[in-house]
């Protein structure tokens, strides 16, 4: 289960940083993106938190400022600075709950996941996303084998 696990989560922090880093090739590209910045905040919840034994929840979140540079993310409420990706599991969550929110406005963010569990120990994933002050995409999957998702916002 751990080189399971292993695997998933370097696969996402991979596709993570290699979505982010796409910028404009325009020849008169200045540094900076055009696009609108938007506040984002993404809570995930675990119920019930997978058992090392039974089961995996790993992933990561990235984003671009307008300037081009990596987002500085907080985790449960705590920053953390000089990570351009913030990867996390089931340990990283508390009391089932785990948040995720950019300090500042970003124009692009890249949020994917790996799941896994023997059958016999299911457990379900509720995702909501805050874009600009409003949910979107509150998305709930039920984790009964093995699943990878990835949401851009």
């Amino acid at each position: 289960m751990k080189r399971i696990s292993f695997f998933v989560t370097a696969a996402l922090v991979l596709a993570c940083a290699l979505s982010c880093k796409k910028s404009n090739s325009n020849p008169g590209n200045t540094g900076t993106m055009t696009d609108s910045s938007k506040s984002v905040l993404v809570k995930i919840t675990l119920n019930p938190v997978p058992a090392a034994n039974t089961g995996s929840f790993d992933g990561a979140i990235s984003g671009l400022l307008p300037n081009l540079k990596d987002a500085t993310w907080k985790v449960n409420g705590v920053t953390r600075s000089n990570e351009p990706t913030i990867t996390f599991k089931q340990d990283d969550f508390q009391n089932g709950l785990l948040t995720l929110e950019a300090t500042s406005n970003v124009n692009f963010t890249t949020f994917s996941f790996g799941a896994t569990t023997l059958s016999n120990y299911p457990y379900t994933i509720h995702i909501e996303p805050t874009i600009n002050g409003k949910i979107t995409d509150s998305t709930t999957i039920r984790v009964t084998s093995t699943l990878t998702r990835t949401w851009n916002w």
